[in-house]
């Protein structure tokens, strides 16, 4: 791939301002790491961000966000979103900076945060010399994990247009993938995902008079079973789809039958066009299944994420950028995992990369005082190839600089649309 002259200029000017850079963004991942906040919640975090940005132009957006522009006021614009909020998880790492305050990191966010400041660093230390044409504009988003989207509230502002904003970018580490190693894949990498609500109402009454009641509980487990032939018999099987129930709720006490029974769950496709089609289904199964009970259902859907589409175009152009910055260009990655990002591709050309982080070979350092047995919870410990939300999820700080440098050469390719 033949790059641009000017910009592989300008972009091996800031890959050499983003060496400089990396041992100030450990620090901070480390700091992040230390002070998690959920959803809507990220205030520590966001001032921490604006802090390690203070020379830059900075703007607050969607309550808790930021944005930060780099370059030319009138250029194009390429976007890198990272996520500024974590989860509810008491963290098990037993690591130095593990936090403590019931929140974790588990996901990689404090990981993309701190190398989008990295690189917006080291976009603003050569800019000021010699001014991009092509714009830097890092999007640091709150609430990605959760309802409403963080994604959709920046994008309701129109900021994003009115920065010129042409593509969007963003790298998540992901423990499916090997460590080294990078994946893109045009179009559906990472599947809609919407969750429901489903309400059995029945007649409650004495545990031991049964036949006095309609009981909501019998009929929820039968409602249960039956959305399993959701996936398996009503279904294209070619076409990736989960319909999983997570939560449940019903009764007060051990001989009372309740009047209701609840259950929570989440759905995923990776074909928009199943989307409505299962939704329906399960409200079909659910009213027909209750109705053999003599009780009623009803299904409540909170719509979630799009299906994340990554643009051809782009694939093509920054797979390429990606070797050439030492990773491992692998095979595409989707799941029927969720991201807001999606929201970004029905704006602009958008690219989601995971970069991998399974199998990596480093000593992560843990707090001695984890070792007595009266203070370690059980199983606490770091692990390495632990996923996604998972309690012992601690990505090395290497991958600081990798995802550092995988924005760095995705807004290579990038770059390249633009001219």
């Amino acid at each position: 791939m033949s790059l641009n002259p000017e910009i592989r200029r300008f972009v091996d000017r800031v890959s050499e301002a983003l060496t400089s850079e990396l041992s100030g963004a450990v620090e901070l991942r480390r700091h992040l790491h230390q002070i998690p906040e959920v959803s809507w919640r990220e205030h520590q975090t966001s001032a921490a961000i604006a802090k390690a940005l203070a020379e830059c132009a900075l703007e607050q957006i969607a309550d808790t966000g930021l944005l930060v522009r780099v370059g030319d006021a009138e250029a194009p614009a390429i976007g890198i979103r990272a996520e500024l909020d974590a989860l509810p998880i008491i963290e098990l790492t037993g690591s130095n900076f593990a936090s403590n305050n019931g929140a974790m990191h588990a996901c990689g966010h404090d990981v993309h945060m701190a190398a989008l400041v990295a690189l917006v660093r080291a976009f603003q230390k050569v800019n000021q010399v010699e001014r991009a044409r092509v714009a830097l504009l890092g999007v640091f988003q709150p609430s990605e994990e959760a309802f409403p989207s963080g994604a959709m509230e920046i994008i309701e502002t129109r900021r994003l247009r009115e920065h010129h904003l042409k593509a969007m970018l963003a790298v998540h580490l992901h423990p499916q993938v090997p460590w080294g190693a990078i994946t893109t894949g045009v179009g559906a990498v990472n599947a809609a995902a919407d969750s429901f609500i489903l309400r059995i109402a029945g007649q409650g009454g004495h545990g031991a008079y049964p036949q006095r009641s309609h009981d909501p509980v019998l009929a929820l487990s039968y409602v249960i079973v039956a959305l399993q032939q959701v996936v398996s018999r009503r279904t294209d099987p070619m076409h990736p789809t989960v319909v999983s129930v997570c939560q449940l709720q019903a009764g007060s006490a051990p001989n009372v039958i309740p009047d209701e029974a609840t259950a929570t769950g989440t759905v995923r496709v990776l074909i928009p066009e199943d989307r409505d089609e299962v939704l329906a289904l399960i409200e079909s199964i659910a009213t027909h299944a209750a109705a053999a009970f003599g009780c009623t259902a009803r299904v409540e859907i909170q719509p979630g994420d799009p299906v994340l589409f990554n643009d051809v175009e782009l694939v093509a152009l920054v797979d390429p950028c990606l070797a050439n910055a030492g990773l491992i260009v692998a095979e595409p990655m989707r799941s029927c995992g969720a991201d807001d990002f999606a929201f970004y591709g029905r704006e602009v050309p958008s690219l989601m990369m995971f970069l991998g982080v399974h199998n990596q070979d480093e000593t992560i350092d843990v707090d001695p005082t984890m070792n007595d047995e009266e203070n370690i919870p059980p199983r606490a410990r770091p692990d390495q190839n632990a996923g996604l939300h998972a309690a012992t999820f601690l990505p090395p700080e290497e991958a600081v600089e990798r995802t550092a440098r995988a924005m760095l050469a995705a807004f290579t390719g990038a770059a390249e649309l633009m001219s």
